[in-house]
């Protein structure tokens, strides 16, 4: 089912927000497969060159991370949000992401504090973000908690400047552009599988 409205800058966030979850709640399962592959056969090798990947454990509609996060953490690398105070993000290196993740109040899967290490941000060079949507610029939209706005924001503010990557499907890729505002912060790019 294709949705009337077309996605532009100029839309209220929301109704992108409600196009974009409609659309990605759309794609097949045999569809959602191929981008899992597609996704571990071409992203891995681009993060070899990279020492500290900041990545996200996947909500249920999300491309499917789990495979790469388990060899990112097999290699030392991973590194996984966490959600303090509703909206700010600590980062924390994960070494074994299927015994040091546990459910939060969210119903989030997120590092055990007890059991990871929390990471200075400084030492993270690469940033995988989800989103909703990706546009032509760079730009994403998210959920609306504005959790990695605030990330990005406090990484420029410390004036560390790690790769960002928008990860994501093909059918989030909005070629009108998305509504953003003066304090968004585009990605340097986009791999959508």
């Amino acid at each position: 089912m294709t949705l009337s409205i077309e996605i532009s800058p100029t839309i209220e966030k929301e109704l992108a927000r409600s196009i974009l979850k409609k659309r990605r709640s759309n794609l097949s399962l045999e569809r959602r497969k191929k981008a899992y592959v597609d996704l571990n056969l071409n992203l891995l090798p681009l993060l070899k060159r990279y020492k500290a990947v900041l990545s996200f454990h996947s909500l249920a509609e999300e491309i499917d991370m789990a495979w790469l996060n388990h060899i990112l953490a097999e290699e030392g690398k991973l590194h996984l949000p966490k959600v303090q105070q509703g909206t700010f993000l600590q980062i924390y290196q994960v070494n074994n992401p299927s015994s040091e993740l546990m459910r939060s109040q969210w119903g989030l899967f997120e590092p055990d504090p007890f059991q990871c290490i929390l990471t200075d941000l400084k030492n993270i060079d690469c940033i995988l973000v989800p989103g909703l949507g990706f546009d032509k610029d760079h730009y994403r939209i998210g959920y609306g908690k504005g959790h990695y706005d605030q990330l990005l924001a406090q990484f420029m503010k410390h004036s560390f400047f790690p790769t960002t990557v928008g990860i994501g499907f093909k059918e989030q890729f909005c070629e009108c552009g998305l509504p953003h505002e003066p304090h968004d912060i585009p990605l340097d790019h986009l791999k959508l599988f």
